[in-house]
């Protein structure tokens, strides 16, 4: 994904981040984890999702 934007792990990782925590925000705790478990778990770890 980094290499796609053209930036680094850690911004990519972190833009991944923001974006998941913005989308936790916006919506219900059943739909956000219904969204997560579509997810490869490594996006678990960014947000502290439950799993």
């Amino acid at each position: 994904m980094s290499r796609r934007a053209g930036v680094s792990p850690d911004e990519a990782r972190e833009g991944v981040r923001a974006e998941l925590s913005t989308l936790r925000d916006a919506v219900s705790d059943g739909e956000f984890r219904h969204v997560i478990s579509q997810l490869p778990r490594d996006f678990e770890a960014l947000v502290g999702a439950p799993g």
